[in-house]
């Protein structure tokens, strides 16, 4: 064998050898990166249930920093009432009805949330609706031209309170301070007209999350 065909054979054997493990280490790369992601997903997923007394209602604290330091707003939630709509909706109560179309095959429905929380209080929350199956959904008029997602579910739409504080002297303007201690939050819902709202999910901050069971009407 000449001296040059060894260091070919050599490499052939090499690469051979490289392409043989590249699976074994794909499939070790993937299982790693999904087990990261998924204890990600799970660290971060609305689980930890605070309670929801006999009456229907849930007290919920958002512990958050601004630039005055660290603060805790605490909010009282309550599902009143939970219904499908089939032409109209109001952006609270009181308000002017607007004409939605209902796509085919869908359904709306409108859940009413009484809140209660101190009018100087920052109290924008996140949730979802689940149905019956489990299957979560997205807040809002998404679905229809008429709105998009709703990112808060808690605060007062006709009159919202302050938000945070940006600089460490800053006070709440006037205007954010009118939102009554006590009202009623329209939150909308489009889902398959095969299914129903079942629950709704509130949290600040994950994994601690108000559980409400959900008896649609209509």
């Amino acid at each position: 064998m000449s001296s040059s065909t060894a260091p070919r054979r050599g490499f052939r054997q090499q690469y051979a050898r490289t392409l043989v493990a590249l699976p074994f280490a794909l499939m070790l790369a993937l299982g790693l990166s999904s087990q990261r992601v998924g204890t990600y997903w799970w660290d971060a997923a609305p689980r930890d249930r605070i309670e929801v007394v006999a009456d229907g209602r849930a007290s919920l604290t958002n512990h958050y920093e601004d630039a005055q330091g660290w603060h805790d707003a605490r909010v009282r939630l309550r599902v009143v009432d939970t219904r499908r709509v089939t032409s109209e909706v109001l952006d609270h109560p009181g308000a002017q009805p607007r004409a939605v179309t209902v796509p085919a095959g869908q359904s709306l429905w409108r859940l009413t949330l009484r809140v209660e929380a101190e009018p100087t209080a920052y109290i924008r929350c996140q949730g979802e609706i689940r149905d019956a199956a489990g299957r979560p959904y997205s807040p809002g008029l998404q679905m229809f031209e008429t709105g998009t997602s709703t990112l808060d579910l808690c605060d007062s739409i006709e009159s919202p309170g302050p938000g945070i504080a940006v600089t460490k002297d800053s006070t709440p303007a006037p205007e954010d301070l009118r939102r009554p201690p006590a009202y009623d939050r329209y939150v909308y819902v489009s889902m398959p007209a095969s299914a129903s709202p079942a629950r709704l999910v509130v949290w600040f901050t994950p994994p601690d999350a108000a559980f409400f069971e959900l008896s649609p009407a209509g």
